[in-house]
This record gives C-alpha cells, sequence and structure tokens, in this order.
C-alpha cells in the first residue's frame, strides 16, 4: 500500500500503471486505495472525540 501511495503521489503515473508496476490489478489497487481512505475517515471521526458528523456534527 505504501509503494502504491508513494507512486501516485511523485505524479505522472495512473493508477493502473502505478497498480501494473506492484503486480496489482487496478481493481486491487483501487480497492486498497478505498480501504485505507475508509480507515482515515475511521479514524478522523474517532479524533471527533465521539461526536457525531466530524465538523459538522
Amino acid at each position: 500500500m505504501e509503494a502504491l501511495l508513494e507512486l501516485l503521489d511523485a505524479g505522472g503515473v495512473s493508477l493502473a500503471s502505478a497498480a501494473g508496476r506492484l503486480g496489482l490489478s487496478e481493481g486491487q489497487a483501487l480497492a486498497a486505495l478505498t480501504e485505507q481512505g475508509a480507515a482515515i475517515e475511521s479514524r478522523r471521526q474517532g479524533d471527533d472525540h465521539g461526536s457525531v458528523g466530524g465538523a459538522f456534527g
């Protein structure tokens, strides 16, 4: 996952190309990024000390 993010952060490479370099399908790479995003969002909402709706709650 870290390597995928590094490739995408460097720019100039598509998701499909970055995935291919790592031996993943584009779908696998997208799923990994989606899971990572959900985990980050979950932690972020947890940092709101239990408030529902994050900054809007």
